[in-house]
């Protein structure tokens, strides 16, 4: 997911990654959604502060290190 300031829109999630969520049981986010986040939704897990695929390379690089 990567958030903006004035809401949210997803990206497909392909290749290695979607492997990864698959195999994670993650669900996959909808392509291209579009709307104001309310608070509720801004709340993100406090063990799990990713907030793109960018951060979720950067996380998953470290780890096969």
């Amino acid at each position: 997911q990567t958030v903006f300031r004035e809401g949210c829109y997803y990206t497909p999630v392909t290749g290695v990654q979607r492997r990864i969520m698959e195999a994670l049981d993650i669900p996959m986010p909808s392509t291209e959604i579009f709307g104001k986040l309310s608070k509720e939704e801004e709340e993100t897990d406090e063990d799990d502060n990713i907030q793109s695929l960018d951060e979720l390379d950067i996380i998953l690089s470290e780890i096969e290190k």
